[in-house]
C-alpha cells in the first residue's frame, strides 16, 4: 500500500467541483464580452442617430418646424469598416443642415446614413452589412414636431441587429 505525501491533495470530488466553478465563470465572462462586443458595434449607429435627432430638432426650431429635405442613403451601399469616405459624401444640403457627419473625415465606418423627411415627422436610418452576406442590419429613429418642438423617439428601433 502507498503511502500519501502530508499536504492538500486534489481528490476526484474536489476537482470536479473546481472545474464547474471555473466553467461557471467563463460562460459568465464569455457572455459579458459578447454581449459589449455587439453593443461597440452598434454604438455607431446609435450615436449617429442621436446626431440626426438633435440635428433636425434645433433645425425644427430655427425654420417653424420644418424638417430638411429627404436625403438619401449615404453612401450608397452601407460601408464595411475598411476605409474612410471622402469628405465631400456628406456635403449634401441636408447632412450639412443637421452639421451631420457619422465619423470625423480621415476615419472608417459602418454604416450608411438616410434620412426622410415627412413632413411633421422624420426619420433616421442606419445600415450595415457587416458579413457581405447582402442581409443588413437597420436602426430607425424618428421624431415629430408638435407645434412648440420637437419630440424625439424614445427608443432606437433595430431589425436584424445580430446580423
Amino acid at each position: 500500500m502507498q503511502r500519501r505525501k502530508p499536504g492538500f491533495h486534489w481528490g476526484s470530488v474536489e476537482l470536479a467541483a473546481a472545474f464547474a466553478v471555473a466553467g461557471s465563470v467563463l460562460a459568465v465572462v464569455a457572455s459579458a464580452f459578447v454581449k459589449n462586443l455587439h453593443v461597440a458595434r452598434y454604438a455607431e449607429a446609435v450615436n449617429g442617430l442621436r446626431a440626426i435627432g438633435e440635428g433636425s430638432a434645433a433645425y425644427a426650431e430655427a425654420h417653424a418646424g420644418a424638417f430638411p429635405a429627404s436625403a438619401p442613403l449615404t453612401p450608397a451601399t452601407p460601408p464595411h469598416g475598411d476605409e474612410a469616405d471622402s469628405p465631400e459624401l456628406w456635403q449634401h444640403t441636408t447632412w450639412r443642415a443637421l452639421g451631420f457627419q457619422p465619423v470625423p473625415d480621415g476615419e472608417a465606418h459602418h454604416f450608411a446614413f438616410g434620412y426622410d423627411n415627412l413632413g411633421t415627422k422624420f426619420l433616421g436610418h442606419a445600415h450595415q452589412d457587416r458579413n457581405h452576406d447582402g442581409v443588413s442590419s437597420s436602426f430607425e429613429q424618428g421624431g415629430l414636431w408638435t407645434g412648440v418642438g420637437v419630440v424625439l423617439d424614445a427608443h432606437v428601433a433595430s431589425e436584424r441587429e445580430l446580423e
